[in-house]
């Protein structure tokens, strides 16, 4: 079985409580599973549509009906098969979107670099403005392979549109402000607590459940993040109290973005549609933005600059591809967090690659914390 392939699942009908799962285009092999868990792993994993079948075919799998998953509801369906045969541990497939999580993580924080080196050639609005532009014009040029038109009419798809609205182009400018009155420590440390509001959508929002294992986890994470933003020093006070909004307002709009996004693939299962939309659109709301400032500069797109925002948006390309597909496989309760230690990543990118700082005690006990919580995430019921 290779990740990315589909496999069709061929039920009987009404009173039959097997069947089989065959591979499509390929050989075959048939594994015996209960309807019950069938069931269970549509609830679970939102069986996703295969393209170009017909309809009766693509509805997820209910009572004696057809449909398609992919690899990771494959998975699903063999450890359930299983059963206490003990072939593939039913705790392996907890871990897949906690991977993807890391994966965007990580991916975050290469890019956090490559934009950093880049604010040394050009103002931070621009660069953004590059950044967003340059990923929507990387979807669009994988539109030919990936896309499906048909979901362009979809009505979910006005979902996508309205996350395109606010994220990042609005996050963004908002952590921008909120970086400029309180400075990068305060801002850094508020926004931080973007698993809190990702719980707190989660479970009001999608009826997820809060287990003790992920939220302790989570305030592990949180407390890590902000030990690690912390620098020694006298921090600016003369800010107005309304600042405060502005970097816990990005880290809301951010948590919310991705409670949409779930949302939006619960009827439309493709993580690269969700981000070709939410970007395309991102990209015309920042580009009118930046044309409308009187004091805005002009965006040298050929510039030294430019080629490391450029570069920085390849890899948030990547980063939202598996965001979105740790969104749609997982639980907000449990991703928003995880995504949430890309600041553990980009420090030791700035220690171990770049060597612009080196290593302190505190990193050494944010990683003691991070892990041990990453792992109580992972293998939370």
């Amino acid at each position: 079985m290779v990740c990315g392939r589909w496999f069709s699942v061929q039920l009987g009908g009404d009173g039959v409580e097997w069947g089989a799962l065959t591979r499509d285009g390929g050989s075959s092999r048939s594994i015996g599973f209960c309807v019950t868990d069938i069931h269970y792993a549509d609830e679970r994993f939102r069986l996703s549509p295969r393209k170009n079948h017909a309809p009766d075919l693509c509805r997820r799998v209910h009572g004696g009906a057809g449909g398609y998953v992919d690899c990771l509801g494959w998975l699903r369906l063999v450890a359930l098969a299983s059963g206490s045969k003990g072939w593939f541990p039913s705790v392996t497939l907890e871990i897949f979107p906690v991977l993807f999580s890391l994966l965007a993580a990580f991916l975050f924080a290469v890019g956090a670099q490559f934009q950093n080196i880049g604010l040394g050639h050009m103002d931070s609005r621009s660069g953004a403005a590059i950044t967003i532009t340059t990923s929507a014009a990387l979807f669009i040029l994988a539109s030919p392979a990936f896309l499906e038109p048909s979901y362009l009419l979809h009505p979910a798809s006005l979902i996508f549109v309205a996350v395109g609205l606010f994220r990042p182009s609005l996050s963004a400018n908002l952590a921008l402000a909120g970086m400029k009155f309180l400075g990068p420590t305060l801002s850094s440390t508020l926004t931080s607590t973007a698993p809190l509001f990702g719980a707190a959508f989660g479970i009001l929002w999608l009826g997820e459940v809060l287990t003790w294992p992920t939220a302790m986890g989570t305030v592990i994470i949180i407390g890590a993040v902000m030990m690690l933003t912390k620098r020694d020093g006298k921090a600016v006070t003369n800010w107005p109290l309304w600042a405060l909004m502005l970097p816990i307002g990005a880290a809301a709009i951010r948590s919310a973005g991705h409670v949409l996004s779930k949302v939006g693939m619960e009827s439309i299962p493709d993580p690269y549609f969700a981000g070709l939309v939410g970007f395309v659109v991102s990209a015309v709301v920042t580009l009118l933005i930046h044309k409308a400032r009187r004091d805005a500069q002009p965006i040298l797109w050929l510039s030294d600059g430019a080629r490391w925002f450029m570069a920085a948006s390849c890899c948030y390309s990547m980063a939202i591809l598996a965001l979105n597909q740790a969104l749609m496989t997982g639980q907000v309760v449990k991703v928003v967090p995880v995504v949430s230690v890309s600041p553990i990543f980009t420090l030791f990118l700035t220690v171990l690659v770049f060597r612009r700082e080196r290593i302190t005690a505190r990193i050494v006990a944010a990683v003691f914390l991070v892990v041990p919580a990453v792992i109580l995430i992972a293998v939370a019921g």
